[in-house]
């Protein structure tokens, strides 16, 4: 497997749907879909999709509706508005010849609209979508290498046209497909310097974005390390690497900010957030309740959106600093 971004390829080549790893103890629920309606779209109301919260072992989170496919699959964890009224998910055409593109689903009078693609996704490849803390502004990933993060704003109940967000790269770093923001708007995302993805952060001073500085070896491998979620206030940062020792073919890493506020060295999450397959794009809910990720398990048709109690990250804490 080749992660998101590498010299390998524009996008994802991650394996196609014939070669999935999918073996795994931990067999996939299959929520089931509501009655549809006049439209043919299943009725899904309420908080999350109406889905069952889930417990300490992970769970499918979409519904057969939005389940992988055939035609496409989920590049990345859904990404949740502040207040909950808006989900933005990402597809990922299995034939890798059709673009990426940013969907969202909204919240009317608890109920569920139909996915619809986002009113500021283009043509080109886009991706990782991500609020800001006051969920008042959206930034997502661009095909462009030269013009790589964007922005939109939120604008009555719809959005602004797309803007720039310019961070100051070394001109020879490749730039992945992920960004992770923190409240205080610090960037954090993968760049390939040397042959291999890091994990870096760009902060924001003064209305302008910073060089981009290392995690440093506490966090960072000799191995790929992308995909990251960083806390909004820097607590932890979780994210997918491919370095040895681990359960599959890239599996989740963690890392907290002991109380001298340097990073931990990372570790991996375990079972049964890890699998012996694919396990990547952490994210976490904004009331902080439910920890999701991406991954193809038993009965799973590609990679979907899986989520658990976040309480697990807390368990992890207790393990690692003390």
């Amino acid at each position: 497997m080749t992660p998101i971004g590498t010299r390998a390829g524009l996008i994802s080549c991650l394996p196609l749907l014939s070669s999935l790893s999918c073996s795994s103890p931990q067999v996939a629920t299959d929520p089931t879909d509501t009655e549809p309606d006049s439209t043919g779209w299943p009725e899904f109301t309420g908080p999350y999709l109406g889905q069952s919260p889930p417990g300490s072992t992970p769970t499918r989170f979409v519904p057969a509706a939005l389940a992988a496919n055939s035609i496409w699959f989920y590049h990345g964890a859904p990404a949740f508005s502040p207040d909950g009224l808006e989900m933005f998910f990402v597809r990922y055409p299995t034939n890798q010849t059709d673009p990426m593109e940013i969907d969202v689903m909204r919240l009317v009078d608890n109920r569920w609209t139909e996915p619809q693609r986002a009113p500021f996704s283009s043509e080109l490849h886009e991706t990782n979508p991500v609020f800001s803390h006051d969920g008042n502004r959206l930034y997502y990933v661009s095909e462009r290498q030269e013009d790589r993060y964007k922005l939109v704003m939120r604008s009555g109940d719809g959005w602004s046209n797309p803007q720039s967000v310019s961070v100051p790269f070394v001109s020879s770093a490749l730039r992945g497909w992920q960004l992770s923001v923190t409240s205080e708007e610090t960037f954090v995302f993968e760049l390939d310097v040397d042959g291999h993805y890091d994990l870096y952060c760009s902060r924001l001073v003064d209305g302008a974005y910073t060089v981009p500085e290392s995690l440093g070896d506490r966090v960072n491998s000799a191995y790929n390390d992308f995909a990251p979620f960083i806390h909004p206030e820097e607590d932890y940062i979780i994210f997918t690497s491919q370095r040895p020792g681990g359960l599959g073919a890239s599996d989740l890493y963690i890392s907290f900010k002991d109380s001298e506020g340097t990073w931990t060295p990372a570790a991996n999450m375990g079972s049964p957030i890890n699998s012996n397959g694919t396990d990547a794009w952490p994210y976490l809910s904004p009331d902080g309740e439910y920890f999701f990720f991406v991954t193809s398990r038993q009965g799973d048709a590609g990679y979907n959106p899986y989520w658990v109690d976040a309480r697990i990250i807390e368990e992890l804490r207790l393990v690692q600093t003390r």
